[in-house]
């Protein structure tokens, strides 16, 4: 590979989901092929309301490139699948001020209709119809798949824990895209790459034989790459058991806590002496184990 992906990984470590609320009511699913989902999205009764940050006014907080941003890749997916322009409301980085999307939420709700329903997501390999996101393999993507993929996405390339609300009678059952074939042998799997003497994160989008298409986590998808089966490996999490009393790492100091839960290799816990709001899922990598004394 010419690029240097070790320079740009140093930039964007982590990968970048906005907040999105979209409005979506449904129409009947009349296919005898999946009678389980008698809902299909229907873009032309969709609103859209997409508020993305890349920057922040904390110099603590780094900021993300703006080439390739998803926020708007999620948009330009759902105008080309129908939602209507008029329906759409974006507000990004400094337009996006807590007084001025109150004000444009508020408007968009005078707006919906009684049957609309809400949801909270990054859906754009979702409203694609990407194979890799059709876990079943029965050739629709439904919104449990899309949750259940951004989970994975985000545990395993980001070690963050992602967050998403389905407001009733919204269902993860619901179908918002066709597949157009059905991923082979491996395809969708998430690895590590070896590239330039560095192993990346990324996800097999593709295969030919011996031979896959591996999508870089946090590059936009004109860096994908062919690469051999001896370039790829699994990734294993180390992690600790639950109950554990441990340090914890934040902005640079350890603080004593406690392992709550674990789940996708991170960790829930809590800062002894600070509120549950504080409660954190931090990899193995920010957990120091106590030496016991004797």
């Amino acid at each position: 590979m010419n690029h240097n992906r070790s320079q740009h990984w140093n930039i964007v470590h982590r990968l970048y989901v906005g907040a999105f609320a979209i409005f979506i009511s449904f129409a009947s699913w009349a296919s005898p092929l999946y009678a389980q989902a008698p809902k299909e999205w229907d873009p032309k009764r969709t609103w859209v309301f997409v508020i993305g940050v890349l920057e922040w006014i904390d110099p603590n907080i780094r900021g993300f490139p703006k080439d390739h941003r998803q926020d708007a890749e999620l948009v330009e997916t759902l105008k080309t699948r129908g939602v209507p322009e008029s329906r759409i409301v974006c507000l990004y980085d400094t337009e996006a001020t807590v007084a001025r999307a109150s004000e444009a939420f508020d408007q968009i709700l005078s707006k919906t209709e009684p049957d609309d329903w809400l949801i909270l997501e990054n859906l754009v390999y979702g409203f694609k119809g990407d194979p890799t996101m059709d876990d079943d393999a029965n050739g629709f993507v439904t919104l449990g798949e899309v949750a259940s993929n951004i989970l994975e996405d985000m545990t395993f390339a980001d070690d963050q824990m992602p967050q998403y609300v389905m407001t009733r009678p919204l269902t993860s059952d619901v179908v918002i895209s066709k597949v157009a074939g059905l991923a082979q042998g491996g395809v969708g799997r998430r690895v590590e790459v070896l590239s330039n003497g560095e192993w990346f994160r990324a996800l097999v989008k593709d295969r030919e034989g011996d031979r896959f298409l591996v999508h870089y986590y946090g590059y936009p998808s004109i860096k994908d790459d062919w690469v051999e089966r001896s370039e790829i490996r699994l990734l294993t999490k180390l992690t600790f058991g639950a109950g554990l009393i441990v340090d914890v790492e934040s902005s640079g100091t350890w603080y004593p806590s406690k392992i709550l839960a674990v789940k996708n290799g991170l960790h829930l816990v809590r800062y002894a002496g600070w509120g549950k709001e504080w409660n954190e899922w931090v990899p193995a990598s920010r957990i120091r184990i106590l030496q016991s004394t004797k």
